[in-house]
C-alpha cells in the first residue's frame, strides 16, 4: 500500500528539537527541564478540580436538600451552574499558567539565553 503522503517523515508522535517555538526542546534547558512534569501535574490538579466540581455536588445532594440559593436547591444550582463556573474558571486559569510556563522556558528570548 502505497503511503498518503510518500515525501513527508514519519515522526512516530515525536517533534525533533527545531520543530517547538524557540528553537529548542524544553528540556535542553536546565532551568525548565522539567516542563512536562510541571505541565502533568498542573493537568492532574485542574482534572482532580474538575472531578470534584463534577461528582462532589450529586454525591452529597441529598444532605443539601434543605439548603436554597435563589428559591432553587443548593445541589441543583451547584450543578446546573455553579460546575459550568468552575468548568470556565479552569480554562481560563489553566491557560494562563501554561501561557506563562511556556514564555518562561520556551520563548526565543529568554533571559538565561541572552549575554
Amino acid at each position: 500500500m502505497t503511503p498518503l503522503f510518500p515525501d513527508k517523515p514519519k515522526s512516530h508522535g515525536r517533534l525533533p528539537p527545531g520543530d517547538i517555538a524557540g528553537g529548542e526542546a524544553p528540556a535542553d534547558n536546565a532551568r525548565c527541564g522539567n516542563y512536562w512534569n510541571r505541565t502533568l501535574r498542573l493537568t492532574a490538579g485542574f482534572l482532580g478540580v474538575w472531578a470534584a466540581a463534577t461528582f462532589l455536588p450529586i454525591w452529597f445532594a441529598p444532605e443539601m436538600e434543605g439548603l436554597h440559593f435563589f428559591g432553587w436547591p443548593l445541589a441543583y444550582y451547584l450543578a446546573a451552574q455553579g460546575s459550568l463556573l468552575v468548568f470556565v474558571l479552569i480554562v481560563w486559569i489553566y491557560a494562563g499558567f501554561m501561557e506563562h510556563l511556556d514564555r518562561e522556558c520556551m520563548s526565543p528570548g529568554r533571559p538565561d539565553k541572552e549575554a
